[in-house]
């Protein structure tokens, strides 16, 4: 338990470029609500699901560039 988390630990396969693959345990601190590893995919899914909820049209990379604009306004960078 750190700090108020849970870490679930999972055996997880990698596969590499040369198509050799490793199985290996790890501790994971962010998961899916069933304890799942969070995927490229589901960070998508959730990112539609929460814009389409707020009836907005925003992509990651958007945000990225509006919080880089708030930070070097702020004196940031």
């Amino acid at each position: 338990m750190v700090a108020g988390c849970t870490v679930v630990r999972r055996k997880l396969t990698y596969q590499f470029r040369n198509r050799t693959t490793e199985v290996r345990g790890v501790g994971l601190i962010f998961t899916t609500e069933d304890g799942k590893p969070i995927t490229r995919e589901y960070i998508r899914w959730r990112w539609n699901k929460v814009c389409g909820a707020a009836e907005i049209k925003l992509t990651p990379h958007q945000l990225r560039h509006t919080i880089a604009t708030l930070l070097i306004g702020d004196g940031w960078m």
